[in-house]
């Protein structure tokens, strides 16, 4: 017989591993978000603002909401829908206008982003291989979009969102409460950024999968989904006639283009990552460990691995998206497809009969490489050594010390001239008028040719913005400054490469009777001087 203490002891041994394994947990966890957090605060406290970001700033440091919306809707400055900027304007009300303040929001939405991640994995694969998923995006372009001031991150955790409520409401439990917050996530995401309509096509593919599977699709996720979008249908045809108001004709890219520009940009950051996979996948490791009596039984489920298809092909659909639409291409704008790979990722690490081998020496390379990401960022931070970072789409280079923002524009600090400065280089103006002391700011002038439609399209941009966004920029075309002008500074891109505005200005202000008079340089322009 028994002793009285013997079912407590056999208790307690039971739940001795099931509270080891929490502990693991919480710690690994703890650690990963501290290594997330430090690495990306330091990051973004060495990147300068740039031409989006301010836009952003300007519009969210107006007296109250209504005025930031009002410059939306009739500036037409900026696009997005209001979520984004209310986020931004409570952030930077909390802790003010600075750097790691104003892009707030975006951090937080990434990790959000990767804890949905985490839990949607673990669910079918257990927690190491959950780990991998949640860990996979800081790997690619989605982390650099986790410390800029636009919409992209904030998207990324609504859809990390999206896929958890998906993936319980499908379960079955509580379903009326996942359905609702799968409708709600898919709406925030719709109040943040306009190309959020492209996320619900991953969940009708799997869907549509289960149907062709003569199974019965989810009503409630399927009303959910489709209910979302003519909340906000009004709002969107009033900026998207702003869009096309301004004289925007949108981009064209082929499919090629896509495989070259897309999977390099976004996976380019991973391929060190992808590589050690290769090499643990054919490595011999131990024949057999805990994980192999449960091989059998771990995978995503059919529907899983069919939203994973679906967010893959993701970008391909925004191509089909954009020729109808004549809108914007860019890679930023379909960043939750890496979702998708992070999902096909954990379920690759099932390989060689689903040894944990595989998982547990991805996951420990992810936080060697994270740990050492973040140790260069402080050695930067704290030595003031260089760490170039380059914006992805525009390739515009910042400068390593936001401490000094024109460490690269000497030129323009030694000048004593007293001279206004004819500023060619379109997200460039914004740039120094937002950094520069303020006797050099008020000497810059932005202005382009007449007959340049493009560059006339930016005056456009940077006068609505002057008179919605309360901001003093000083705005002209070639002719108008002639006229008012003997004297002038030039400051131009001293690199095809790199110039953005104006590529004939020389000649054209040769043909209006000035004359260089000299030239000065620094490492990324020219401050030339003209006069008669």
């Amino acid at each position: 017989m028994a002793s009285p203490s013997s079912a407590p002891s056999s208790a307690d041994t039971a739940a001795s591993p099931r509270s080891s394994s929490r502990n693991t947990i919480v710690i690994a966890f703890l650690l990963i978000s501290t290594l997330y957090f430090a690495d990306t605060l330091l990051r973004a406290s060495l990147k300068t603002f740039w031409y989006d970001e301010l836009v952003t700033v300007y519009l969210c440091k107006l007296p109250n909401f209504a005025a930031t919306w009002s410059a939306v809707l009739h500036g037409g400055a900026d696009l997005n829908p209001p979520l984004f900027y209310l986020l931004t304007r409570w952030s930077q009300y909390l802790f003010g206008e600075g750097l790691i303040a104003t892009r707030l929001p975006e951090m937080l939405g990434l990790w959000l982003f990767g804890l949905c991640l985490y839990q949607f994995v673990a669910r079918r694969l257990g927690p190491l291989r959950g780990a991998v998923a949640g860990l996979f995006p800081v790997f690619t372009l989605a982390h650099y979009y986790a410390y800029e001031a636009r919409p992209h991150g904030i998207i990324l955790g609504c859809f990390g969102l999206m896929m958890l409520c998906w993936q319980r409401a499908r379960e079955g439990k509580n379903v009326y409460l996942w359905v609702v917050g799968l409708w709600l996530s898919y709406l925030a995401a719709l109040l943040i950024h306009v190309y959020a309509v492209y996320l619900l096509i991953p969940f009708l593919i799997a869907e549509a999968i289960s149907i062709a599977k003569r199974q019965r699709p989810h009503l409630g996720i399927v009303a959910a989904l489709l209910l979302a979008p003519p909340c906000v249908i009004r709002l969107y045809l009033r900026l998207y006639g702003n869009f096309r108001s301004g004289g925007f004709t949108g981009m064209h890219i082929h499919l090629y283009e896509l495989v070259q520009q897309y999977f390099v940009l976004v996976l380019g950051p991973a391929l060190p990552l992808l590589l050690l996979l290769l090499l643990f996948l054919a490595w011999k490791g131990p024949a057999a460990d805990t994980f192999s009596a449960h091989a059998g039984r771990l995978s995503l489920s059919a529907d899983e691995l069919a939203l994973a298809f679906g967010l893959a092909v993701l970008p391909a659909i925004g191509v089909i998206g954009i020729k109808i639409s004549h809108a914007y291409y860019f890679d930023r704008y379909f960043l939750a497809a890496t979702a998708g790979y992070a999902l096909l990722l954990a379920q690759v690490t099932l390989l060689r009969s689903g040894r944990a081998f595989v998982a547990r020496n991805l996951f420990l390379s992810m936080i060697v490489l994270l740990s050492a990401d973040t140790l260069v960022a402080a050695y930067c931070r704290w030595h003031h050594a260089d760490l170039d970072q380059v914006e992805p789409s525009s390739h515009i280079i910042f400068v390593p010390s936001p401490a000094n923002p024109l460490q690269r524009n000497p030129a323009l600090l030694r000048d004593a001239t007293k001279l206004d400065i004819l500023v060619t280089d379109e997200p460039g103006y914004l740039y120094l008028y937002y950094y520069a002391p303020r006797e050099i700011q008020s000497r810059l002038v932005f202005g382009a040719p007449r007959d340049d439609a493009f560059d006339s399209r930016f005056v456009d941009g940077y006068q609505r913005l002057a008179r919605w966004g309360h901001a003093d920029l000083r705005l002209t075309t070639y002719d108008e400054f002639f006229a008012t002008h003997k004297d002038f500074l030039v400051y131009a891109p001293n690199n095809v490469a790199y110039r953005t505005g104006c590529n004939d200005c020389l000649d054209k202000f040769l043909k209006a009777g000035y004359s260089l008079r000299s030239v000065e340089e620094d490492p990324y322009n020219l401050l030339e001087r003209f006069g008669k």
